[in-house]
């Protein structure tokens, strides 16, 4: 009986590999950790399937209201990074990834309070096992507290504007690019109700205290990794540019405190993924076949 068990397994990663369509290849409502390996330094934390109404946050795009919850630098007053990836499932060729954002930020604002400036993002090529910065990634701050407020990365090498591989015109918040496409935004009213510290409004270009789509766009065969954020593409990650990076390996999303400063309130601190899907092109996205088992034990 096991071996049938087996062979149906391997059948239905046949099937997937082989499959034209384009439909998705992985799905995640972020409320079950089973599918999810979490990779973290000593100070962070990953909640799946946490309500984020409790903070006064609305449903994200398409009505959740849970998603996977992430913290990072909550006491240790040192440098802190968690990943989360889909166990077993390897990329490569032509795919995309997306998913559902949203940065909080402790106050007072426009500045923020202590320890404000935190960092949520994702990447693609990852190896499946780092907690550091790794494959092709970016990293957007909530309050645009930082001279670079969204990052992009080959492995732990941050790409700069002068690299040519920006299509904003600079990647800190007052840019004019950024600035004019994301507003100046308040935090939910609940958070000012019951956090005094919750005053102000975060800067424009800055992307805390709102529901973000991400959208990286793979294509293997250039080299290359789109990352667009609510349709504003922020740039391409480019291997012909610089040094290379891979487009081939597992995908991950992020939360990042790059800094040593403690946040004056934790509880205001934090990060939030919902809605994560990954869609291959055409006989373009591998499967390989523990990501084929896990795929076959979810539907069970």
């Amino acid at each position: 009986m096991k071996a049938k068990g087996i062979g149906v397994a391997f059948a239905v990663v046949a099937a997937i590999v082989a499959a034209p369509a384009y439909g998705q290849l992985f799905s995640s409502s972020m409320d079950d950790g089973a599918a999810w390996a979490v990779n973290g330094t000593d100070d962070t934390a990953a909640t799946f399937g946490w309500d984020f109404t409790t903070m006064g946050i609305p449903p994200s795009p398409g009505g959740s209201t849970t998603g996977l919850k992430l913290e990072a630098n909550m006491s240790s007053g040192s440098a802190q990074k968690i990943v989360a990836t889909p166990i077993g499932i390897t990329a490569q060729g032509q795919y995309t990834v997306e998913f559902d954002f949203w940065v909080n930020v402790n106050g007072p604002l426009p500045l923020g309070g202590t320890g404000s400036t935190e960092f949520i993002g994702g990447g693609v090529g990852y190896d499946g096992v780092s907690a550091e910065r790794n494959g092709a990634l970016i990293l957007i701050d909530g309050e645009g507290g930082s001279s670079r407020d969204y990052r992009m990365y080959k492995d732990t090498s941050e790409q700069f504007v002068a690299s040519g591989q920006y299509d904003v015109d600079t990647n800190n918040n007052s840019g004019t690019d950024l600035s004019a496409f994301f507003p100046s935004l308040a935090p939910p009213q609940f958070q000012q109700d019951n956090y005094p510290q919750q005053t102000g409004m975060i800067a424009a270009g800055s992307g805390g205290f709102a529901w973000h789509h991400m959208l990286i766009t793979v294509n293997g065969g250039a080299g290359t990794a789109n990352f667009s954020v609510d349709g504003l593409s922020i740039g391409t990650l480019d291997t012909n540019i610089g040094n290379p990076v891979a487009t081939t390996g597992a995908v991950q999303v992020m939360y990042a405190d790059l800094f040593s400063s403690v946040s004056d309130n934790p509880e205001l601190s934090f990060g939030v993924i919902d809605n994560f899907t990954m869609t291959p092109e055409p006989a373009s996205l591998t499967l390989l076949a523990l990501g084929g088992l896990a795929v076959l034990r979810r539907r069970r």
